[in-house]
């Protein structure tokens, strides 16, 4: 019976300590974590998300390197974009495709788009006479 009991608080304790997850961007109402701005634009919003759990909130991707540059990368456990053509949902940097071009107006001119599907990025890179990169290149 105590053998039970134990192997319950194990299994409990093993399932409360989830992987970090990331949270919802609310527009209007959460702020940049580096420019302090509210975040309005759903194009452009990304995410960090820690190994403890805890999101940071970005409303430009050129906040989100800025803050990237002074933080250990060995507290990170993803790093997330909104797909500019599907919705704005978040997914991961590294699986992302990127177009940078001087009249996409992003909120703090970083200018840069993510796409989570390489035919759309290469579409609109074409269209505006641009390349798409990965997230290696973004982040140099």
């Amino acid at each position: 019976m105590r053998s039970n009991l134990f192997i319950y608080f194990i299994v409990v304790a093993l399932l409360s300590c989830g992987i970090p997850t990331q949270e919802p961007i609310i527009l209007h109402k959460d702020k940049c974590n580096e420019c302090k701005m509210t975040i309005s634009d759903p194009r452009f919003a990304c995410e960090i998300v820690t190994k403890k759990g805890r999101v940071y909130k970005f409303d430009d991707l050129a906040c989100m390197k800025d803050y990237l540059s002074k933080t250990d990368d060995n507290t990170i456990a993803q790093i997330l974009i909104a797909d500019f053509a599907n919705n704005h949902s978040l997914h991961l940097a590294t699986h992302s495709f990127f177009v940078t071009f001087e009249s996409i107006n992003s909120p703090m001119q970083g200018n840069t788009i993510a796409f989570a599907n390489k035919d759309s990025a290469i579409n609109y890179a074409t269209l505006h006479n641009t390349y798409v990169i990965r997230w290696k290149d973004v982040i140099k």
